[in-house]
Formats: structure tokens, sequence, C-alpha cells
């Protein structure tokens, strides 16, 4: 193996205070990293230390808790006293915009133990406990209206809610109380229907299109109305309940394994390759790689000439 020459001191702050030098290096490094295979820049384990390490280290020091409130509130107090014009698509390219849209549009079914998991909350049962109630009743009414005397039973079901609800009792009347009981017992029955609908592969074209028309409605908000909807939120506890999240996920006693599983299973696909083969038949270097060590090299000129490195270099050069 032959040993590089290392220039002398002073050729080589010279060289490193040249720009097409410093740019010749920068493309040298680049070339070196793009040919090596993943798996000698780093190991799953190496890795996963070093992220696992830094996500809890931040978690556990308060000082990064307080860094993220101050940032939340200080950026959501100015995002409420702007005036913002336009809407929420005009943030995004056009073409963004419509490929979110195509994704959401994708005619996916999810199984019935999926749906039936998503849909099996307190607020969903909340809800179509009111519309089951609330359609009975009105059943019940319209039903009253046209029997004989229908006027007078009309008013006299009115009277029975009434009574109900103020959750007194009268024999024959209590028609709210009934209805509640049925709904009850028609609750998880329902639920099952609305779970047999939303994995019903006949169903998923329209609700690939329902999604679609969801995500047209938010981005086709203005920015002011979205903002609007951040109004009541209190920014103290929204950034305590993002780093309270943030916390949790680094905490996790499964994170080290978790993340080691996926590292080791992309290494086994393709850890013997390099970045240049993965990317290879993309234009991904040719477009990236001219600007990125343009940018490095802006700044490694800046700290090359700085008075500090110069010192650095007298002391161990």
């Amino acid at each position: 193996m032959v040993k590089a020459k290392i220039p002398k001191k002073n050729n080589l702050l010279a060289s490193l205070q040249n720009s097409v030098a410093v740019e010749e290096l920068i493309d040298l490094y680049v070339t070196f990293l793009l040919n090596q295979p993943l798996n000698t820049i780093f190991t799953s384990a190496d890795l996963t230390t070093t992220i696992v390490a830094g996500l809890r280290g931040a978690a556990r020091d308060p000082k990064n808790e307080l860094w993220m409130t101050d940032l939340i509130t200080t950026g959501l107090k100015k995002a409420k006293k702007q005036k913002h014009k336009g809407k929420i698509k005009d943030l995004f390219p056009t073409e963004t915009v419509e490929s979110f849209e195509q994704l959401a549009q994708l005619p996916i079914a999810i199984t019935k133990e999926s749906a039936m998991t998503l849909i099996d909350h307190p607020l969903v049962k909340t809800f179509l406990r009111e519309i089951l109630t609330q359609s009975i009743l009105d059943f019940s009414q319209q039903f009253a209206s046209h029997l004989p005397g229908g006027k007078v039973m009309s008013g006299l079901m009115g009277m029975a809610r009434d009574i109900a609800s103020s959750k007194l009792s009268l024999a024959g009347f209590d028609i709210e109380q009934k209805a509640k009981s049925f709904v009850e017992q028609a609750l998880a029955p329902s639920l099952k229907v609305v779970a047999d609908l939303l994995s019903d592969k006949n169903h998923a074209a329209g609700l690939a299109d329902w999604r679609g028309y969801v995500l047209g409605v938010v981005v086709n908000m203005s920015k002011q109305e979205f903002v609007a909807v951040f109004e009541k939120v209190d920014e103290k506890n929204l950034a305590y309940q993002l780093a309270t999240l943030f916390k949790s996920v680094a905490l996790w006693e499964k994170l080290a394994p978790t993340i080691k599983f996926y590292l080791d299973e992309t290494l086994k696909q393709v850890g013997s390759r390099s970045i240049r083969s993965l990317i290879g038949g993309t234009s991904l270097e040719k477009e990236w790689r001219g600007l990125i060590s343009h940018q490095l090299s802006s700044v490694l000129l800046s700290f090359f000439a700085n008075q500090e490195f110069s010192t650095w270099m007298e002391k161990y050069g």
C-alpha cells in the first residue's frame, strides 16, 4: 500500500483556502461516499445505538422541553396574529396537490377487523346513538301525525318526550326511553353494518372518491380559516403534549429493537450495494451533486478562512 504524501502545513492551509481546491476535495469525498457499500458506512447496531442514545438524551433533558415549548408557543402566537391570504393549496406546487389527490383516491379496501377497530370508539358510538335515537323519535312523530286524531297523538308524543327527558314517568308515553333502550340494543349490530360497508370491495371506489373529496375540502380552505382552527388551542398545552409524545417514543422499551430490526432488514436487502448503484437509473446524482458540492464548499471556505482554524492548523499541523 502506497502511503499518501502529506503536504506541508502552509501548502495545505493555502489549498484549503482555495475555492477550486476545496470543490475538488468535496467532489473526491462525494465520489468516495457514493461508491461505498452501505454496510461499510454503518452497521445496524452502531446506528441504532446512536439514534436511540440521541433521542433518549434529548428526551431526558428538561431544557429541550422548554425549547420546544418556546418554539411552538411563539410560532402559534405569531401565526394567529398574522393575516393569511390565499388557500392551503397555494403552499404547494399544483402537481404536488394533484399527486396527493390521486393517492387519496386509490381504491383501497380495508379488512372487516380493521374497519371495526377504527369505528369502535366512544365518540363514534355517541354520534351513532344520537342519530338512531333522533331518527326513531322523528319517525314516531311523523307516523303519529298520520293516524286519526294525529295532531293530538303527535302532541301527546311530544309531551311524552318532555316527560322522559325530565326523568319523570308516565305510563304509555315513555317514547324516548323506549327509543333509547332500543338504540342501545341496536348499537352493536349497527357498528357491524358500518364495518361491513367500509370493508366491502364494492364500496372501495366510493370511499376513495370520498377521501379525495375530504382532501379537496382541506386544501381549498383559506389559510386564515385553517389558522382559526387553532384559535382555542392552548399553546403551552400543545407544546406539552408534543413533548410528552416525543418522550414516550424516545423512552419506549421496544425502540432500539424496532429500529435495529428495520435496519437489519434493509441491510440484508441492499447492504452490499453502493449508494450510486441504488440511485442508478435516476437523475438524482446529476441534479443534486453539483448543488450540494457548491453549498458545502461555500461553508467550508468560510470555515477554513477563519482565524480559529488557522490557529488549529498551527497547533496540530
